[in-house]
This record gives structure tokens, C-alpha cells and sequence, in this order.
């Protein structure tokens, strides 16, 4: 109990007073393998950016509640006209979901939803542009 305490209160001191919150998280796809995402969530301006595979891509209206951190955003996707992206990462255990779903001009298909898991990481070094 003790332990579980001191966790809990290091786990939401950061979100209490922290601008931006970098994770890095995994989740495991249908194949089994395990993919690796990081995110960086900026809670004083509601932003979310997710970076996988060598691509980024930037959330806004981050949804912020006593359990969970979470964002959905609507984008052109690849192979369909648009796929809806949806992260949520868990306040309580760290625990990730990331769900999508494409939209193929008249309906959107069945979500697909991979679980993870996250944890709290240092921002990643910042490159000048001059």
C-alpha cells in the first residue's frame, strides 16, 4: 500500500504543475510485434504530438480528466480517404490505447484498437535551426 501510495503521488505531482509530458509507450499489433511511440503532450495548450514509424503528427483539444489523458484527431489517410486517430493514456497505471478507423467516402469502418503500455520519460534533446 505504501509503495502503491508514493507511486500514485509521483505519477500525478508531474501532471499537476508540468506544461509538457513526454511518454514513451508500446503497444503490441495483430502480427504480435511490439511498436514503440512517443508522445508529447502539452497540457497548458492542449496539444499532442505523436511520433511513430518516422512520421509526427499534431493533436489539438486535448481532453484532460482525473483518470486519463486522451485526444482524438481526423486526418487524409493512405490508402482511404480519411482515418479517424484516437490515444489515450491512463493517469492511474500508465496503461496506452491507440484506436483508428477509416472513412471510405460513405461509412466509417470498425475501429481497430491496439493496448500498451507508457511511461514518463525526459523531453528529448531540442535541434537549432540556425
Amino acid at each position: 500500500m505504501k509503495y502503491l501510495l508514493m507511486t500514485l503521488l509521483m505519477f500525478f505531482g508531474p501532471f499537476a504543475y508540468a506544461e509538457i509530458l513526454n511518454f514513451e509507450c508500446t503497444y503490441s499489433g495483430r502480427d504480435g510485434k511490439v511498436w514503440p511511440v512517443s508522445h508529447s503532450v502539452d497540457m497548458t495548450n492542449k496539444t499532442w504530438e505523436r511520433t511513430a514509424g518516422g512520421t509526427t503528427e499534431i493533436f489539438e483539444d486535448v481532453v484532460v480528466s482525473s483518470n486519463r489523458i486522451s485526444v482524438t484527431g481526423t486526418y487524409p489517410g493512405t490508402v482511404f480517404d480519411l482515418r479517424k486517430v484516437t490515444n489515450v493514456i491512463s493517469r492511474v497505471d500508465l496503461s496506452y490505447s491507440y484506436s483508428f478507423q477509416f472513412y471510405d467516402g460513405d461509412i466509417w469502418g470498425s475501429p481497430k484498437t491496439y493496448e500498451g503500455q507508457c511511461k514518463i520519460v525526459e523531453a528529448p534533446p531540442v535541434e537549432k535551426a540556425f
